[in-house]
């Protein structure tokens, strides 16, 4: 009967280490929870500051500025303008070839 009785005591020795080390985890997983709650919060306040930021400001009579621009940034396919130089200089001297 000894046996048995020991082997019932490891057995509820096991069981109860087994019960404390899964609490163990339920608190952790519970503060990563609210972690990752706090992390979403944030974020959500760094995109709502970012949205304001980049919509464009309108004047009192709706207008969007002096330039009238959508953005901050050129026209996609602006054309450069490139200086224009004389003729003389556009030739190329043959002695340097």
């Amino acid at each position: 009967m000894s046996t048995s009785s020991n082997t019932t005591g490891d057995w509820k020795k096991g069981l109860d280490a087994v019960i404390e080390r899964l609490d163990a985890i339920r608190g952790q997983i519970s503060d990563i929870d609210n972690q990752q709650q706090s992390h979403h919060v944030a974020i959500q306040h760094l995109e709502h500051a970012h949205r304001d930021n980049t919509r464009p400001h309108r004047d009192a009579d709706g207008d969007r500025g002096d330039d009238g621009c959508h953005s901050n940034r050129a026209p996609r396919y602006h054309k450069l303008d490139f200086p224009i130089f004389p003729n003389s200089m556009a030739k190329v001297n043959p002695s340097f070839s």
